[in-house]
């Protein structure tokens, strides 16, 4: 017989001190969105299904799918908005409660996903995009541009790994 009595008087994620485990539980998205470059203007992004569905700190949300998207960078971890020339960068796009799509960079060349908030906003996608002799820029440049590759992948949290 197991015993149960730490379970008495749970308050749920309220209970979860660690706050990235917390994060990982309370915001993340339900199903693949289906991410990709928006066919007519390739600086933008649509998704493939009709709705986002996510879980932001805990409550279920769905989202009108995104259509001819641009997406700008929200924040990078060192201030750049620009991604160098010959450089690999990996970006994290969330949306939040009020369906405001949100894009997240991290340091040209560092092999690891941004940090992202730790409330009001859940992870769908990752950007992994690798420029040669050309520069990037979010919103502004092509993701299929001369030089640029550009592989998005659906999430349900922020891998621990680049993919």
């Amino acid at each position: 017989m197991s015993n149960n009595k730490d379970l008495r008087g749970s308050r749920g994620l309220a209970d979860i001190n660690h706050l990235p485990l917390r994060t990982n539980m309370s915001c993340y998205c339900l199903a693949p969105s289906g991410l990709t470059l928006e066919a007519g203007d390739k600086n933008d992004v649509e998704t493939a299904g009709a709705t986002v569905d996510t879980v932001i700190d805990g409550l279920f949300y769905s989202a009108t799918a995104l259509a001819d998207e641009n997406v700008t960078l929200f924040r990078s971890e060192d201030d750049s908005v620009l991604q160098a020339a010959d450089t690999t960068c990996y970006y994290v796009f969330t949306i939040d409660a009020s369906d405001a799509v949100r894009l997240y960079k991290q340091v040209d060349g560092v092999a690891a996903y941004p940090a992202i908030p730790e409330t009001g906003e859940a992870p769908f996608a990752v950007l992994k995009v690798v420029t040669v002799a050309v520069t990037f820029t979010p919103g502004t440049t092509d993701y299929d541009a001369s030089g640029v590759t550009s592989t998005f992948t659906d999430v349900r949290n922020v891998p621990a790994a680049v993919v």
